[in-house]
C-alpha cells in the first residue's frame, strides 16, 4: 500500500504523471494529489475494503495468498514479457496442500492466516479457473519479501 502524504505533498503533480499504475489523482478542491488507500483502516480491523464489499458484479476480490518467496526473484526476472503471468502464478502456492500448509507452519505462518488463504477465492480464481490476474504481472509486481 502506497500512501500520499498530505501534509508534504505540494501539489506538484509529478507523482500523477509519475505512477506506472496511473491510480494517483489530483484533487483541485485540495491541491493535493490523491490515490486508493486500500482502506487501510478496514483492513486492519479485519473487513473488506469499500469497492470489493459493494462490487456489483463481484469482481473484486481482496484475500490472503501464500507463495514461494524464495522464487519470487526467479519469477520477476523472466525476460520474455509473455512469460510473466505464469511465472508469476507459478509463484503462488495452494493453500489447501497438505505440504504446502506443513511447510507455512513449520515456517512460523499463523494457523489464521492458512485458515483464510484456504477460505479465500483468490487462489482458486488465479490457479485454477484462471479468471483473474495476480498482482499486475504487467509490472512484474510480485509479493513483497
Amino acid at each position: 500500500i502506497v500512501l500520499v502524504d498530505q501534509d508534504r505533498c505540494r501539489g506538484w503533480r509529478m507523482c500523477v504523471s509519475g505512477c506506472p499504475y496511473k491510480k494517483v489523482y489530483f484533487n483541485h478542491r485540495t491541491g493535493k494529489a490523491e490515490k486508493c488507500t486500500f482502506c487501510f483502516p478496514r483492513i486492519e480491523v479485519g473487513l473488506p475494503t469499500v469497492c470489493a464489499e459493494t462490487c456489483v458484479g463481484r469482481l473484486r476480490y481482496i484475500g490472503l495468498i501464500l507463495y514461494d518467496a524464495d522464487r519470487v526473484l526467479e519469477a520477476a526476472s523472466v525476460a520474455d514479457n509473455h512469460d510473466l503471468y505464469e511465472a508469476q502464478r507459478s509463484v503462488l502456492l495452494d493453500p489447501n496442500d497438505p505440504e504446502v500448509v506443513r511447510a507455512a507452519e513449520r515456517d512460523g505462518i499463523p494457523r489464521d492466516w492458512i485458515d483464510a488463504a484456504q477460505r479465500s477465492p483468490i487462489h482458486a480464481l488465479i490457479n485454477v479457473f484462471k479468471v483473474a490476474l495476480p498482482l499486475h504481472p504487467e509490472y512484474r509486481t510480485m509479493p513483497m519479501v
